[in-house]
């Protein structure tokens, strides 16, 4: 693992000229958990993630807050229900203040396997509700066949 200092360096480093800092950077965010807060004013999801920039690289020891409200745009929107573990590629990120639009290419990397570790973690405490049709799919941002996720 990276230097808990170097990864956070190199992750400042990536931010995209003209955004916030919850503005998500190309490299890759292993998501830990999701929650709403607010972004520029308005409620958004965001989660915190581990990140490291290049797929050969090791996770940071850093934890980063990243805003997923651009994730949900477009025509492949990031369904965050069951997204804990997943991990997200950002492959472009651009600022255009002309515009203004910030353009972000991603694509999620792995889907969610059910274990017994993921059970336990619908399980616990930290969950306030709990969908049995989550379990069957476990579709790490992905509408289930089914309709649900």
């Amino acid at each position: 693992m990276q230097k808990l200092d170097e990864g956070l360096a190199i992750y400042m480093a990536t931010k995209v000229p003209g955004r916030s800092d919850l503005c998500p950077r190309i490299g890759f965010y292993k998501i830990i958990s999701v929650y709403q807060d607010f972004c520029f004013g308005k409620i958004s999801t965001m989660a915190t993630a581990h990140w490291k920039l290049k797929q050969s690289d090791a996770y940071s020891a850093s934890i980063v807050c990243v805003q997923l409200q651009s994730f949900k745009k477009g025509n492949n929107p990031l369904i965050t229900d069951n997204i804990i573990d997943c991990e997200i590629e950002v492959i472009e990120a651009v600022w255009d203040s002309n515009i203004p639009s910030f353009e972000l290419s991603w694509q999620l990397l792995q889907a969610n396997q059910l274990t017994l570790a993921n059970i336990n973690k619908l399980f616990s405490g930290k969950v306030k509700e709990f969908n049995i049709s989550q379990v069957d799919s476990m579709s790490c941002g992905k509408e289930a066949e089914d309709g649900n996720y």
